[in-house]
């Protein structure tokens, strides 16, 4: 009877182990992907520190360049003074020649009787214009460095601003993608953690499930070995009757036979609905009748709402549905579907106080989630005994019956042998 019980637990070890073996996987990904997102973090800081001394150096040019902005405005407002002197000598010169006019003087030089007065007053005049002409040309001159003395200061300004606006750019840029990194390695961190803290719960559920494999097969070894032992006994017992008998059979010259014969007790079985609500609940059942042909006429273990459908991924992910949830409220009776006997009633985690019931021929149904156990291992039970109370004690936060059918360790569709109406 523990054989179909151990292949059950064995399947769920082999969900269990895969599951921890793709977490596994996960990790090493999501641990690939940290590692990325921690150089990528490290290259950014290298940037920024980088950035930081571009932008001291450029600090330093601004400094050097607005003391070279004030060094020309300084050369700007000395050479604005020549140029306003030079104004004011030619200002004075136009004034007087336009008083005096060209023939006024060329009359007085004319009318002088001197010879010599009269040539020196001609190289004067000579002089004279050239002085002022060439004090015309170096106020053009001036007047063009001026110009380009004030180009090369808005040039330079030009450059300052720009500078600070790259700066503040590259400084943008690089805090941003500072708080990018740093995001994704936190939510990396974060997965990482939750990824570990369940594949360490999925181990210490393997560790579980393999100690109750092992119970089970040595449960399963010590009955074979009762089971031989209570056979030999039986043979023995046998043997010694029938030459007792065979002694009487001579004394009185009768020869007595005995017939024996060995009667097995099926084990019907009663099913529950899985789909919306199951309001029929099990009760007594025929005996005689082969779980077997009990599929489709089976009645629930109790009423309530189902939850969870055969074979789909459960809502929090993890392993598929194996059986089917049905939501009633703390302290409801749980019957059992069928006839059979206990082979294990005790709690296990992640499916709270746990009973299961051999129906013969490799059957079995499991209920869990139980606040109590009205039965124990051992016992035999038939349809619609009480043989729980449920609960919240497994792995649902909320009151009611885990419910699975299994045959020789596979879990079985239980909306193909409950019905619901």
């Amino acid at each position: 009877m523990a054989a179909p019980q151990i292949g059950e637990t064995r399947s769920d070890l082999q969900d269990v182990q895969k599951r921890i073996r793709e977490l596994q996987k996960d990790i090493e990904d999501t641990e690939e992907s940290r590692s990325e997102a921690a150089d990528a973090l490290a290259s950014t800081g290298k940037a920024i520190t980088a950035s930081g001394r571009k932008l001291r150096q450029m600090v330093a040019d601004r400094a050097s360049v607005e003391a070279e902005l004030l060094s020309l405005e300084k050369r700007s407002v000395e050479l604005r003074e020549r140029i306003d002197g030079r104004h004011e000598r030619l200002a004075r010169w136009l004034r007087q020649h336009y008083r005096e006019g060209a023939d006024g003087r060329l009359a007085r030089l004319l009318a002088e009787s001197d010879p010599s007065q009269v040539a020196r007053n001609g190289e004067y005049l000579r002089h004279l214009g050239k002085a002022n002409l060439a004090l015309i040309e170096v106020q053009r001159r001036d007047l063009g460095d001026q110009e380009k003395l004030a180009e090369s200061i808005r040039a330079r300004r030009d450059r300052l601003a720009a500078l600070a606006q790259n700066e503040k750019q590259q400084q943008a840029e690089l805090t941003r993608a500072r708080a990018e990194h740093a995001s994704k390695l936190a939510t990396l961190d974060s997965r990482l953690r939750a990824q570990r803290t369940e594949v360490s719960t999925l181990k210490q559920d393997e560790r579980r499930m393999e100690r109750l494999i092992e119970g089970l097969e040595r449960m399963a070894r010590e009955q074979l070995a009762r089971r031989r032992a209570e056979l030999e006994r039986k043979r023995r017992e046998a043997r010694i009757a029938e030459a007792e008998a065979a002694a009487r059979a001579a004394q009185s010259g009768v020869k007595q036979r005995e017939e024996r014969s060995v009667t097995g007790r099926s084990r019907p079985v009663t099913a529950e609905p899985v789909v919306g609500r199951t309001d029929q609940v099990s009760g007594p059942a025929p005996a005689g009748i082969p779980f077997d042909r009990l599929k489709g006429r089976l009645k629930a273990p109790l009423s309530g709402e189902l939850i969870g459908r055969f074979g789909e991924q459960r809502a929090n992910g993890g392993t598929t549905w194996k059986g089917v949830f049905i939501r009633a409220g703390a302290g409801s009776q749980v019957r059992a579907v069928a006839a059979g006997e206990v082979v294990f009633a005790d709690w296990l985690r992640g499916f709270g106080n746990l009973i299961i019931i051999d129906h013969g021929d490799g059957y079995l149904s499991i209920y869990g989630n139980n606040e109590q156990l009205l039965r124990s291992t051992g016992q035999g039970v038939t349809g619609g005994d009480a043989i729980a109370s449920v609960g919240t004690g497994g792995s649902s936060d909320e009151s009611g019956l885990y419910f699975e059918i299994r045959h020789r360790g596979q879990p079985v569709d239980p909306l193909k042998w409950v019905r619901l109406r």
